[in-house]
């Protein structure tokens, strides 16, 4: 795990709009098997229709932020998680 500090802490991010796509459901499950963990936080940057599916207490929803400041939580993170059940890659 990496180390903030003193405290060893594991941070999950995924980001995009929260919708079907996304498929939060997934994220929220995995979240929650993580729910006796304290030392691992997930965090949603981003927001959307389905919200209310991420119902774990070590969810953090950022909302929509500035390129500057989703930099910023790509950089502390340990571990970007894809939970979407399908994904496009743009057309060069």
């Amino acid at each position: 795990m990496g180390c903030k500090g003193n405290k060893a802490t594991l941070t999950i991010l995924t980001s995009g709009r929260i919708s079907s796509q996304k498929n939060p459901s997934l994220f929220n499950a995995i979240a929650l098997s993580f729910k006796d963990y304290p030392q691992v936080s997930f965090v949603w940057v981003g927001e959307g229709e389905l919200s209310h599916c991420l119902t774990a207490n070590n969810i953090t929803i950022t909302g929509w932020v500035s390129k500057e400041e989703t930099n910023k939580y790509y950089s502390v993170a340990d571990i970007y998680l894809s939970t979407a059940l399908w994904e496009g890659l743009p057309f060069l």
